[in-house]
């Protein structure tokens, strides 16, 4: 961080975990406080939370520290001149979520894209079923259970099971599934 402010490079490469605090908070401090400093963080994790913290702390590159020198040259280069860089898994996610928006579906209509054992299946979830519990409850499989799980996950655009729920606005929206109800579904 010394280095930074003595210096005041153009680019810096920062790790997203340091040492003694987090590489996002040393990102926007130095972001604040060098305007002209563009920073590149690398990084293990390519979640959407680290991505979005990283992008509100300034950053203006998102990278896998897997990336090749000849990658990571060309990404300098780029954030130098203005640019900004994301590793393609996260792009791509990143445009699959905008795509998503655009769409503009709230909550209560992404209910109702998913079929009704879908839904009960999404509400198994939010209630905190592991899969087998959920095949017992429902008198199904459990490799049904993934199946439906799969096309949830598809349909809403998720990456994981508490996603799904929170895109449907968590159990408030879902219907509530009991033992009695399954003899009917």
């Amino acid at each position: 961080v010394e280095n930074a402010f003595k210096y005041q490079p153009d680019v810096i490469l920062m790790d997203t975990r340091l040492l003694e605090c987090s590489g996002i908070e040393v990102a926007q401090r130095i972001h604040e406080e060098l305007l002209k400093t563009n920073i590149i963080m690398l990084t293990h994790s390519e979640t959407d939370e680290d991505l979005i913290s990283a992008t509100r702390a300034g950053a203006k590159g998102y990278l896998s520290k897997d990336i090749s020198i000849e990658s990571l040259t060309k990404a300098i280069i780029l954030v130098a001149e203005g640019g900004v860089v994301v590793s393609s898994p996260m792009a791509a996610r990143l445009l699959q979520e905008f795509n998503f928006l655009e769409e503009g579906k709230d909550a209560a209509k992404l209910v109702t894209l998913l079929s009704k054992r879908e839904q009960a299946v999404l509400s198994l979830v939010a209630q905190g079923f592991t899969n087998k519990e959920i095949a017992t409850t429902l008198v199904i499989c459990e490799n049904t259970v993934k199946a439906h799980l799969r096309n949830i996950m598809e349909k809403l655009h998720a990456n994981t099971r508490q996603q799904a729920v929170s895109l449907v606005g968590g159990k408030d929206l879902l219907p509530r599934v009991t033992q009695t109800d399954t003899k009917q579904a």
